[in-house]
């Protein structure tokens, strides 16, 4: 290993780095100055089994000393961090003593950082945009670093996981069991918007109802299009494939356009109701892909009926309960999630096959039966994939990920709402997201610029539905519980028409959470989109 060159040690502290490992030394201090300590950060270059070069056996190696010189400059450079001094020289001009230590490697540069009043540092470097942001929590007051498990391996191709599923329903009969050559058969399928690989999947389910007996001409396949907007045609083919668009029925109601018939009303008030000419099937099928979902807890499930096929009025008194304190991703008993599925059986949702799908989409699990065992043992799986148990900190610090997950404050959305079940009530958030594109959806931009307050936007949604708007609903009430602080290209003004507390810097915002509460402890989830913290694990020892 060579020896490094005065140059190496003048170089400054690196902030190109990975996540901190977390170990930091101490190393004989320089003359009249406080210790200094040196920090690993994540794995390097030469690094193997968790090692550095320098280290063998357990031990680190100590390069030779430093070289003796004259004056300031020749000390070692250090960052310029907020609040912290560089070392002087000592009252003759000289550093007054040789100092030795150890330096680790990173990214090539050598690095050595001050120690200040507060002690050892931690350094988090924060995805934003196309590039990185970087901040330091004193180690007393950072808790975790939050990510997401790593995928789990599907139990073979995914024509066997989705055969295998049909074959094993969980809660009911096989659909070949289910089914008479006589009956109409109402299958429901997502629309463009969701990620299902519904031209996979649908093969098997029509081979089912062909071993039944049942014609092509008995199924028809509907689009579960909720309140968005009506496909293309190269849409539709797109989701079924085109073999099978051409050959079975597919219909998509545009709202309001066809008649309803009414079931009656959830205990919680929600009309059921569904398109007319769909109640007239005698077999209901529902597929789709199990996966978080904001204020539905999980997509999936009986969410093909409602909002999928059902009136404007019924899906809007369904969705107006996403501000409730359980509206939240992660969470089957979401009063959204619970409402829904009880509308799904006054209707009579007689089967589900959904899948589970990887960041690639490729199906890893499937789930056949009734529409609620079966979506809870997907459930499950999402759960272990994705789930991260937690013990809930004072502060969090969430970024979505980086581009393009944060290029609007409506995308930015998602990773607030995941960020909030890893903070105590009344701590605080700070959401770091560029929003290169601004707000992202004008009739959001309206509801920040017209709702003068948090409570006006709560109140204005419990009597006045609007997609976009909720976004400022939903954001306005985590606002009243929390503190939400936004590092932004956004303006000053922007962020606070938003319910935010717009900062100049992650570095700002920790320092303002850290002077109002010097003991504060923080949490840092750099893929806020992808990571759903838990706390259920306090739940289960209570």
């Amino acid at each position: 290993m060579r020896k490094p060159s005065e140059s190496d040690y003048k170089r400054k502290f690196c902030r190109k780095c990975p996540y901190p490992a977390g170990r930091t030394q101490k190393i004989r201090k320089l003359s009249g100055q406080k210790n200094h300590e040196i920090r690993r950060i994540g794995r390097t270059e030469g690094q193997k089994d968790g090692r550095t070069e320098g280290q063998k056996d357990g031990r680190t190696e100590e390069f030779p000393e430093m070289p003796e010189s004259e004056g300031q400059q020749d000390l070692p450079e250090i960052s310029g961090s907020s609040g912290r001094r560089r070392p002087e020289p000592a009252k003759n001009g000289k550093t007054g003593q040789k100092t030795s230590g150890r330096f680790f490697r990173c990214q090539r540069r050598w690095f050595i950082t001050e120690s200040s009043w507060m002690g050892f540092m931690t350094l988090i470097t924060v995805p934003y945009g196309s590039t990185e942001l970087s901040a330091e929590i004193p180690d007393r007051n950072f808790l975790s670093t939050i990510l997401p498990h790593s995928a789990e391996e599907s139990g073979g191709s995914p024509s066997e996981i989705i055969r295998r599923a049909l074959e094993n329903p969980i809660g009911t009969k096989r659909l070949c069991e289910m089914a008479g050559p006589s009956d109409r058969i109402a299958l429901f399928v997502n629309d463009i918007t969701r990620p299902t690989p519904t031209a996979v999947i649908l093969p098997f389910v029509l081979e089912e109802l062909g071993k039944a007996g049942v014609p092509d001409e008995n199924i028809t396949i509907y689009f579960a299009l909720g309140l968005h907007r009506s496909l293309t045609e190269e849409e539709c083919i797109k989701i079924t494939g085109e073999e099978i668009y051409r050959r079975i029925r597919c219909v998509q109601h545009e709202v309001g356009s066809y008649p309803v018939r009414h079931f009656g009303e959830t205990s919680r008030g929600t009309p059921v109701e569904i398109y007319e000419d769909i109640a007239e099937n005698d077999l209901l099928v529902a597929v789709g892909e199990i996966g978080f979902h904001y204020y539905a807890g999980y997509s999936g499930g009986a969410k093909s009926i409602l909002p999928g096929v059902s009136s404007k009025d019924a899906v809007i008194a369904n969705h107006k309960r996403m501000i409730e304190k359980n509206a939240v991703s992660g969470r089957t008993d979401s009063p959204v999630r619970l409402d829904l599925e009880e509308a799904a059986g006054m209707v009579g949702l007689d089967f589900i096959l959904n899948v589970v799908i990887d960041s690639h989409k490729n199906v890893i699990a499937a789930f056949a039966g009734h529409y609620i065992e079966a979506h809870r043992a997907g459930v499950e799986v999402v759960d272990r994939m994705y789930k991260v148990k937690v013990t809930p900190a004072d502060a969090v610090i969430v970024s979505c990920g980086g581009y393009p997950k944060d290029i609007n404050l409506y995308q930015t959305n998602k990773a607030l709402d995941n960020a909030v079940q890893a903070v105590r009530e009344g701590g605080s958030v700070i959401v770091v997201s560029e929003c290169r594109d601004g707000i992202g959806n004008d009739i959001y931009d309206r509801w920040n610029r017209e709702c003068r307050t948090k409570e006006d936007a709560v109140e204005r949604f419990s009597r006045e539905f609007e997609f976009g708007g909720h976004k400022a609903a939903k954001t306005a009430a985590a606002a009243m519980r929390y503190k939400i602080y936004l590092v932004s290209s956004l303006t000053a003004e922007k962020a606070e028409e938003a319910f935010f507390i717009p900062a100049v810097s992650v570095q700002a915002a920790i320092d303002d959470v850290l002077r109002n509460d010097p003991d504060t402890k923080f949490s840092f989830i750099p893929y806020g989109g992808q990571t759903l913290p838990t706390q259920e694990w306090e739940r289960e020892i209570q």
